[in-house]
């Protein structure tokens, strides 16, 4: 029943499975993680920290459920206690030589965490760190590129991503970085280069269009628009 109505349950059904759950002196796993899904998707934190809690219980040495609770934590506003459930598993992990993926997972935990209390210089710090030992990690390198640039650090952005594979969404992002250091020509090379690649992508032409505008080169920005 609630795998099939995971996908339209409402917030009164989502209380009595949560009730009726919960209830159990020891609910069962499968039924829990759909839960969790559940209170995940409906932005219920408070609640999600419970399953998750109670996951983490059933077995403690379950590196993903550390993972979801640390997660579910910093969700629910809780950094303080997320941050604790991360160097529980950091100082784990180091000391056996266990998963070397998991270190990176709970060190880019703590990197998000710290963002989310409102520290973004103390998160680059820690994604930093992640790096220096994960140096080959792509989803990792590309956050970190990401925040860099959120926080106006784009020449640092620009450096990560050079070290990125150019793929067309990592090289959006360098026509942003571009933009923001005011080097248009760069960045209408770049998109330039893509819309050879892909002619007819309509995001493409918009942003040459923008870049041009920015350039004061109006007339080829309008017909641009116009085509479009």
């Amino acid at each position: 029943e609630l795998a099939l109505r995971m996908e339209t349950v409402n917030a009164k059904d989502l209380d009595r499975i949560f009730t009726e759950t919960l209830s159990d002196d020891l609910p069962d796993k499968r039924r829990l993680l759909l839960l969790k899904d559940a209170l995940e998707e409906s932005k219920r934190f408070p609640e999600l920290v419970r399953v998750c809690r109670i996951l983490s219980s059933q077995d403690p040495n379950d590196a993903d459920m550390g993972m979801a609770l640390a997660s579910a934590l910093t969700l629910a506003g809780r950094y303080r206690e997320a941050e604790d459930i991360c160097q529980h598993w950091v100082s784990r992990i180091s000391q056996e030589g266990a998963e070397p993926t998991d270190l990176l997972t709970f060190q880019v935990l703590q990197a998000r965490n710290t963002l989310a209390s409102g520290d973004a210089f103390a998160a680059l710090d820690r994604f930093r760190r992640a790096l220096a030992l994960f140096p080959e990690d792509i989803p990792t390198r590309k956050e970190y590129a990401g925040l860099l640039l959120q926080v106006g650090l784009p020449d640092e952005a620009l450096r990560q991503y050079a070290a990125i594979p150019q793929d067309l969404a990592v090289r959006m992002e360098l026509v942003s970085i571009y933009s923001a250091l005011e080097d248009f020509a760069a960045a209408e090379n770049l998109i330039r280069e893509m819309l050879q690649e892909n002619p007819s992508d309509r995001g493409f032409q918009l942003k040459l269009a923008e870049l041009l505008t920015w350039e004061k080169r109006y007339d080829e920005s309008e017909r641009i628009y116009r085509e479009l």
